[in-house]
């Protein structure tokens, strides 16, 4: 049986830590990326949105009809892409929460 010098349990909490520490860094980056996801996404429905109003107005064309029902699916496939960017988001964050928890409770911090 292996036995391990005194100092193994206080080097394992200290690279436990740095890895969460790492972790949550990475986390919090995602979730900068994801929101800049949205921010685009945003601007691109809106922009949209004023598009296929403007179409709408032009009348009952067929090609407008056509044109309006293709850009009313991409803006639903958008609004999907945002909800489920916003759903990551909230995911990540959530991990990102109990990482530090984790962390502040390895360093003695009590946690309710």
């Amino acid at each position: 049986m292996a036995t391990f010098p005194k100092s193994f349990p206080l080097v394992f909490k200290d690279r436990l830590l740095d890895l969460f520490n790492q972790e949550v860094g990475e986390d919090l980056a995602r979730v900068r990326e994801y929101r800049g996801v949205v921010f685009g996404l945003n601007i691109a429905m809106r922009r949209r949105e004023e598009c296929i109003g403007e179409l709408k107005a032009l009348g009952d064309r067929e090609d407008v009809i056509e044109t309006v029902r293709f850009m009313e699916k991409l803006q639903q496939d958008d609004m999907e892409k945002h909800d489920h960017s916003l759903l990551l988001i909230r995911e990540i964050e959530v991990n990102a929460r109990e990482k530090s928890r984790f962390i502040l409770k390895l360093n003695g911090y009590v946690m309710d």
